[in-house]
């Protein structure tokens, strides 16, 4: 008897569980389903009521008021655009349960042509409210990513700008990049140090600043590493184009 009522409060608990997971999905889903409204209608009046106070925003952050500008002069420029979003969508809880990143298809028509894309919005719950904090889809990130990758020897002015596009030009770095990471890099004589980590948000969690590496280039010794784990017989020396050390030459010296 004892076990049976055991088993009974563990299979309520777990459907309780469920029941709250589920009208949390819901939630979401109905929030989303309201901003696709907004963009198909042009309801201008509402724009404002869906984003949070900063918004990345296809890759440049936005505050709510530029954000929302940028979509009423989109409207304005482009009175016949459509977009709609299938029913497929895919709720990533984030931050416990107060952040989620949501993925769907979007198809777009503008001007006639109609487009799909993979697209995804980052909500974060905001005085009990689901705000947009960020919006995207995956061909402008890896479109973002390319021109990240991207360096032109015309423009270097100086030693960082040199040392950035090696950095730039290892293998192991191009895997993590993508246009929600920093690289940051810093000099200490002829010791550059560069450091690689996501932006508060979107896609990890939310608020999170989060380090994706370490690495340093001499440049007396023309050595790039892998200081991640700094530990320094755990070092791997890195490739990188070596076509960069006739600037080096010019611009560190």
């Amino acid at each position: 008897m004892k076990t049976k009522i055991i088993n009974m409060l563990f299979f309520a608990i777990t459907l309780c569980g469920t029941i709250q997971s589920q009208t949390h999905n819901d939630t979401i889903k109905a929030f989303v389903m309201q901003w696709n409204t907004v963009m198909s209608e042009h309801q201008r009046e509402k724009l404002s009521s869906l984003y949070g106070e900063k918004v990345l925003f296809y890759g440049t952050e936005y505050t709510t008021n530029q954000c929302v500008k940028a979509k009423k002069d989109f409207f304005k420029k482009n009175p016949t655009f459509l977009q709609s979003i299938d029913d497929n969508i895919s709720i990533e809880e984030r931050d416990g349960g107060n952040g989620a990143v949501v993925s769907f298809t979007k198809k777009v028509t503008l001007k006639g042509k109609t487009s799909i894309y993979p697209s995804y919005l980052v909500l974060m719950k905001i005085e009990n409210k689901w705000k947009i904090i960020t919006e995207s889809d995956k061909i402008t990130d890896s479109l973002l990513t390319k021109k990240m990758l991207k360096y032109d020897v015309k423009k270097f002015k100086k030693c960082e700008d040199v040392v950035k596009a090696i950095f730039l030009s290892v293998s192991e770095i191009q895997k993590k990049i993508d246009p929600y990471i920093v690289l940051d890099v810093e000099s200490d004589g002829k010791l550059y140090t560069a450091h690689l980590y996501y932006l508060p948000h979107p896609i990890e969690e939310v608020g999170m600043t989060m380090t994706m590496g370490w690495y340093s280039f001499d440049i007396e010794k023309q050595e790039l590493l892998d200081t991640t784990l700094g530990d320094p017989e755990e070092t791997p020396k890195l490739q990188y184009d070596t076509t960069l050390i006739q600037y080096i030459n010019k611009f560190c010296q």
